[in-house]
């Protein structure tokens, strides 16, 4: 459980390999259902973590010009969905938008609730 949520946490390290371990050694039902709350909860940890640090800690991964692009649709509700829509699109750096939807002025449950 630990290593997932920590998988979660340094979005370097690939995450299919605990993802098919839990599936694995839990069964496929509940190998998903415990993934999906390990996942859940390391994304929950990574907003507080993006929210702790502030925007300055994102700017030292992202190019300025694309932390400015990613502010500006943060700060508006329908771009924000549209944030929300690159969680479900292969290969995004899902973990690194946790980061930085916690640096933004969006609200805890809103994203959790999207996420």
């Amino acid at each position: 459980m630990i290593l997932q949520i920590f998988q979660v946490m340094v979005f370097v390290i690939p995450g299919k390999v605990t993802q098919l371990a839990g599936g694995f050694i839990f069964s496929f039902w509940d190998g998903l259902a415990l993934t999906s709350m390990r996942i859940a909860l390391g994304s929950a940890v990574n907003f507080w973590l993006g929210r702790a640090m502030g925007s300055s800690s994102l700017m030292a991964i992202l190019k300025t010009d694309q932390y400015e692009k990613l502010r500006k649709f943060s700060e508006d509700a329908q771009t924000f969905a549209g944030i929300i829509f690159l969680f479900v699109i292969p290969s995004i750096p899902k973990d690194l938008l946790c980061y930085f939807v916690g640096a933004s002025v969006q609200r805890f449950f809103l994203f959790l609730w999207h996420r």
